[in-house]
C-alpha cells in the first residue's frame, strides 16, 4: 500500500470485505518523495474470497481518512470431476459418456482422453451455473475393450488440471457361431448310421460376456406339398439341453 508525501505519523489498517485483517503504526515518511510505501502484508486467499474486496485504509490522529481498494478475482480449480457411462456398451453401436466439473473460476474446459490419446471429435460441452458437462459420443468395437478412458477438467491460468476417476472399457459384442460337428464312435467316411453313438460339437469365436450354449432337440415331421412333395417340418421340443 502506497501514499504520496504525508506529515505526520499514520495507522494503517488492511480489511478483508470490511473485516480488519491487520493494522500497524507508520513513522513519518519523506516528504521528498512522491510515492511512499506504507504498508506490506501478505495474504493466502481462497476460492470464498473470489469477488470480495481488499482494502488499505489510512488515518493519521487528526481523524483525516483515506482508502483505496481492489476487487478480488481468485483463480481456482474445480471442486470435483466424475465420469459416467451408460449401463451397457455395445459393439457397433454409439456410446456415450457424460463428464461433469463442479465448480472453478473461471469455469473449466473438459478434455477427453481415450487409451491415453487425446480426443477432439464428437465432443460437446455445455454450462450450467457452476458446472460444466460434456458429452463424448463413440462407437466401439471389440478391440477396445480394456481399453481406458478419462476426462480432465482445467481451469485458465492454473497450471494442473483435475483428472476424472478411469473408466476401463467393456465392450460387449455377440460369438460367431461355426457349423455343428458330429463325430462318431467309429469312423465311417460314409457318416453316421442308426444305433451309432453320436458325439455333437458346437464352437464359437469369441463373445462378451462368455459364450452360454443351449441344446435343443427337433423332430422331422413329414408334411405334403401342394404338388405332391414331401417337406421336412423342424418342431423344438419343449425342453432344452
Amino acid at each position: 500500500c502506497f501514499a504520496s508525501a504525508y506529515f505526520d505519523n499514520l495507522m494503517v489498517a488492511w480489511l478483508l470485505d470490511s473485516a480488519e485483517v491487520h493494522r500497524q503504526s507508520v513513522p513519518v515518511g519523506d516528504t521528498l518523495q512522491e510515492r511512499n510505501l506504507l504498508s506490506t502484508y501478505s495474504f493466502v486467499f481462497t476460492a470464498a474470497q473470489h469477488g470480495k474486496y481488499l482494502k488499505c485504509q489510512v488515518t493519521n490522529k487528526y481523524g483525516y481518512n483515506l482508502e483505496i481498494s481492489m476487487h478480488l478475482f481468485i483463480y481456482y480449480p474445480p471442486e470435483s470431476v466424475a465420469l459416467t457411462t451408460q449401463d451397457k456398451m455395445m459393439e457397433n453401436q454409439t456410446t456415450e459418456l457424460t463428464c461433469r466439473a463442479k465448480g472453478g473460476n473461471p469455469l473449466p474446459g473438459i478434455s477427453w482422453f481415450f487409451d491415453h490419446q487425446r480426443i477432439l471429435e464428437n465432443v460437446t460441452q455445455m454450462k450450467n451455473g457452476q458446472e460444466v458437462t460434456s458429452k463424448l459420443r463413440m462407437i466401439l468395437t471389440r478391440r477396445d475393450s480394456n481399453k481406458t478412458i478419462f476426462c480432465r477438467a482445467n481451469t485458465m491460468n492454473i497450471e494442473r488440471g483435475i483428472r476424472s476417476n478411469i473408466i476401463q472399457l467393456d465392450v460387449m459384442f455377440p460369438a460367431e457361431l461355426l457349423p455343428i460337428r458330429l463325430s462318431t464312435d467309429r469312423a465311417d467316411p460314409s457318416g453316421p448310421k442308426a444305433g451309432d453313438q453320436l458325439e455333437a460339437v458346437c464352437d464359437a469365436l469369441g463373445s462378451n460376456p462368455r459364450t452360454i450354449f443351449f441344446w435343443y432337440i427337433s423332430h422331422c415331421k413329414q408334411r405334403g406339398g401342394p404338388d405332391g412333395s414331401k417337406t421336412c417340418l423342424r418342431l423344438l421340443d419343449d425342453h432344452e439341453r
